[in-house]
């Protein structure tokens, strides 16, 4: 992906739809790069010619539907953002695809939205400079679920009478399940008015049966990933990002956040590390490295990863819950949990404020997946957050 310039497939049968776009876009021509392809073939054709930075497809196209579009540029070209635009698309054929989208757009859709989800994209591009890990994030389909969570949610979704709520309990532990179904029922396929933010509300949007049929099959854990050695290092992973989400979600009902602004945070807190497993999970190797650097030196392991890989895993986090269209407070949160100081005025109750203090709290005791983080006194002061460091100092005490 160029940083300067985006080059944008977009692909429709219908000729108008295409004209359509290129209207309403054409204020945009100086900082993309837009062609226009009138099937899934042509499409294939051009990034062969000049690979892209995104493809914008429709889904059902005579000869090659853009879910088969997207399954092969998923095989060839990875590293191309791929999002479905489309408003003929039925659940059957949703799921049977689900690995491969990025982002569903529902038709019709305004152009501030596409152009939102691209320019995010963009963004996030341009924080995450290094091509190899915009790919490593670009080619997961999904990460894998710690296997004691992946096992208990297949033998409850099993059974006959499967309970809801015990499903909803097993999702909410594992950062894998909670960041797929998400991404999922986030989609503008089931026309949510507003981002879910609880697995347990996404479970009972999506109901039993249909998720049954996805995890049975295996679509969900369908993930891409060569880190299978590492599986202790992630179950340990996971089950930190679950304490970590438990104390943000803590913490936002303890400064007087509403259920809404838990659950972010909460949500936050989950998912905070998962640019560390994607690292994990695709680059083992050069991982296993960095876990025996951070042992032997004693250096944070935040630091030995930039060493690594010329980038902090929150970058990598960042990107990727960009790129799978979760909120904007979750991504910025994520982006800057460390150092939030740095960011924009946060809104109030943003999940960063918990996130942050959360992941200091852990300092004291951080183990090999994590790090210990120093506590940014300079956003403590400005969003007058005093009173709550000092409440669970003395907590801690």
């Amino acid at each position: 992906m160029s940083i300067e310039k985006l080059d944008i497939v977009f692909v429709d049968d219908e000729q108008r739809i295409l004209d359509g776009l290129r209207r309403q876009l054409y204020a945009h021509r100086q900082t993309w790069d837009m062609r226009f392809a009138s099937s899934g073939a042509e499409a294939l054709q051009m990034v062969e010619t000049r690979v892209a930075d995104i493809v914008v497809s429709d889904m059902r196209m005579p000869g090659m539907t853009g879910g088969q579009l997207f399954q092969k540029l998923l095989q060839t070209r990875p590293q191309i953002t791929r999002i479905m635009l489309s408003g003929q698309t039925d659940q059957t054929e949703l799921l049977r695809d689900v690995g491969c989208i990025h982002q569903y757009l529902q038709k019709p859709c305004e152009p501030l939205q596409l152009c939102h989800a691209i320019e995010r994209t963009f963004s996030l591009a341009k924080r995450l400079r290094q091509p190899q890990l915009r790919l490593a994030a670009n080619r997961i389909k999904a990460l894998p679920p710690s296997s004691e969570n992946h096992q208990a949610l297949v033998a409850e979704l099993s059974k006959e009478d499967s309970d809801i709520h015990q499903v909803s309990r097993i999702v909410g532990r594992d950062p894998a399940l909670t960041a797929k179904l998400l991404q999922l029922v986030n989609s503008a396929f089931f026309g949510m008015p507003r981002k879910i933010n609880c697995s347990h509300d996404a479970v009972v949007l999506l109901g039993l049966k249909t998720l049954r049929g996805i995890v049975i099959a295996g679509r969900l854990f369908d993930f891409v990933g060569k880190g299978r050695g590492h599986e202790p290092q992630l179950t340990r992973l996971w089950n930190i990002s679950f304490e970590i989400g438990e104390s943000a979600r803590r913490l936002a009902a303890v400064d007087g956040a509403g259920d809404s602004a838990q659950h972010e945070a909460r949500l936050a807190g989950l998912l905070s590390l998962i640019g560390r497993a994607i690292l994990l999970t695709t680059e083992p190797d050069e991982y296993s490295n960095v876990l025996l650097t951070a042992r032997s030196s004693e250096r944070p392991l935040a630091q030995c990863e930039i060493n690594c890989f010329g980038a902090s895993q929150e970058d990598v986090t960042a990107y990727a819950l960009g790129l799978w269209a979760f909120s904007d407070n979750v991504v910025s949160a994520t982006a800057y949990q460390s150092s939030p100081s740095r960011m924009p005025v946060p809104s109030s109750h943003h999940p960063v404020r918990y996130l942050h203090l959360a992941r200091w709290l852990r300092s004291k005791s951080a183990g090999e997946m994590e790090d210990r983080q120093e506590l940014d006194k300079e956003f403590v002061e400005s969003q007058q957050m005093a009173a709550l460091v000092a409440n669970q100092e003395k907590r801690a005490a």
